[in-house]
């Protein structure tokens, strides 16, 4: 930041593909926005998405994050994470904010939350840019997990700064507790869900599970067949194993799971601790053929 010298600033990953008039979209996009817009966030896909089954689930759940949920948030001018690249900000905003926080591993997601602490605002762009995807279980674990401890440690930040989000209004605290919070939260309960299915509980009790389980199946088929049908993302269905790809989707969580039961224990252990992804392990040119 002391070689920062515009009044812009954008952060790309190093191996991110953004599409080639991002930053004039970005630049026209603060001309017309009010002044307290002081951040935006371009989409995020995967340019090898058709490389095996969870780089396929990995482009299905950004689709789903950043066309639909995030795109959502700020259409309603609701606080919203940013993701770890295409973020554009007005500089000298970013600097009254005092800058990322060294101490989190999702120093992203906790800087779109403390923008809005501050009284400003983050918007969407229609631009896309493409990075590429840990495209197999150690790395993708290794980096889910770094994502849900950053989590972790933004909600607990947010929850220490009473002071300042009671004037964001009930309706924004409960978008950061539920997208920040519970979206993480909900990842350590489902071996427990699966082990009532193994105790003498009352009737009633079972009654809810099935309930529970019926809406939040049909929820997670749903949404992905409509990122899928749309187009949003690279994955779309026109063969067999496209088909497989959407009734597994579920299974897809279990591995949330894993990484988050991760993540809890280097919380414990190594709180700062930052899991490297390794990148250009795809082959590229073999998947642009396929």
């Amino acid at each position: 930041m002391p070689f920062v010298l515009g009044k812009y600033l954008t952060v790309y990953d190093a191996e991110d593909e953004p599409d080639p008039d991002q930053l004039l979209k970005a630049i026209a996009a603060f001309c017309k926005l009010p002044e307290n817009y002081v951040c935006l966030q371009a989409k995020l896909n995967f340019y090898n998405a058709n490389e095996n089954l969870l780089t396929r689930f990995f482009s299905i759940e950004y689709s789903i994050w950043f066309e639909y949920l995030l795109r959502g948030l700020s259409l309603f001018d609701l606080p919203f994470t940013l993701g770890g690249t295409s973020n554009h900000f007005k500089v000298d905003k970013l600097r009254e904010v005092g800058l990322w926080d060294a101490y989190n591993v999702t120093e992203d997601a906790d800087l779109g939350i403390r923008l809005y602490l501050k009284g400003y605002k983050v918007s969407m762009i229609d631009s896309t840019t493409m990075e590429e995807a840990p495209n197999n279980l150690i790395d993708w674990i290794g980096q889910r997990a770094r994502g849900i401890k950053g989590f972790i440690q933004t909600i607990y930040v947010f929850i220490q700064a009473k002071k300042d989000y009671t004037k964001l209004g009930l309706l924004k605290i409960a978008t950061v507790y539920i997208f920040v919070g519970l979206s993480t939260y909900s990842f350590f309960f489902l071996p427990w869900l699966i082990l009532f299915l193994c105790l003498d509980l009352h009737p009633v009790v079972y009654y809810l599970w099935l309930v529970n389980s019926f809406f939040s199946i049909s929820y997670m088929y749903t949404i992905a067949y409509i990122v899928i049908s749309n187009g949003t993302s690279p994955v779309i269905i026109r063969s067999l194993s496209d088909i497989i790809v959407f009734i597994c989707w579920p299974l897809y969580f279990i591995l949330h799971t894993i990484a988050s039961y991760r993540a809890l224990w280097e919380i414990i252990i190594s709180p700062f601790k930052w899991n490297k992804t390794p990148h250009g392990t795809s082959n590229i040119e073999d998947i642009v053929e396929n």
